[in-house]
């Protein structure tokens, strides 16, 4: 798996963790840090990527019905140690099975796709 700015992992599936909360995208700014973004049906595979100033401005130009957003308080695919204190209300840990594939930007990974 390949997750882009900042994970990676020597299998071609493996599980990841999403610690956080689902927000739509008309709730986020440019602004916005730790955004992690799944989208499905990108050649196939489930795709896990940090959501960059690009991708918003692209978003913002390009609505998607098929993307889902989270502001994460932690992610990965490895040991993920949290303390009670850094844990809001409301939050919940997501997992999934995520592919090794992994575009630049989610533009490119559309695009790549046929749109």
């Amino acid at each position: 798996m390949k997750i882009r700015r900042g994970f990676v992992s020597n299998s071609s599936s493996s599980s990841f963790v999403i610690v956080g909360t689902e927000v739509k995208f008309k709730d986020l700014s440019v602004s916005d840090k730790n955004i992690m973004m799944l989208v499905d049906d990108i050649a196939e595979h489930t795709v896990a990527m940090g959501m960059s100033k690009k991708d918003y401005e692209y978003l913002a130009k390009n609505p998607k019905s098929d993307i889902r957003f989270f502001r994460t308080i932690a992610s990965g695919d490895d040991e993920i140690e949290l303390k009670k204190a850094d844990m809001p209300d409301k939050v919940k840990i997501y997992t999934l099975e995520v592919d090794q594939y992994c575009p630049d930007s989610l533009e490119e990974a559309i695009a790549e796709n046929g749109g």
